[in-house]
């Protein structure tokens, strides 16, 4: 997962990636403070776990999407015939070959999510 903070000299963002799924998992590991450095201006500074926020990653739902993407198209295509022969039940098998993908984008989606939430509550 990764936290973000802003650096208290350049406001610019400084992010830590972590393990830990809840900030007391956190805080048990590193204290009530972390020691993050700046990349843009150099300076070291401590910061409170409690000021620490997760976001959304979004490798994770570009991946879902991609897999969302090529999947749908592929499994039309390798079961067309199938769609094509079966007739009225083909809209059937269709409907069903569309909501796999569907179904993995959306529960991957769901999972970062609260992931996210769970982080920030805790």
């Amino acid at each position: 997962m990764r936290l973000y903070v802003k650096c208290v000299h350049c406001k610019n963002e400084i992010v830590y990636k972590t393990n830990a799924s809840t900030r007391v998992e956190l805080k048990m590991i590193h204290g009530k403070s972390l020691e993050l450095k700046c990349k843009t201006c150099g300076s070291k500074a401590h910061y409170l776990i409690d000021k620490l926020e997760a976001r959304e990653n979004k490798t994770i739902l570009s991946i879902a999407l991609l897999i969302f993407m090529i999947f749908t198209p592929l499994i039309m295509i390798l079961f067309w015939r199938l769609i094509w022969i079966s007739g009225l039940g083909g809209v059937l098998w269709l409907t069903i070959f569309i909501s796999i993908p569907s179904y993995i984008y959306i529960i991957l989606n769901k999972n970062e999510q609260n992931r996210v939430k769970f982080f920030n509550r805790s």
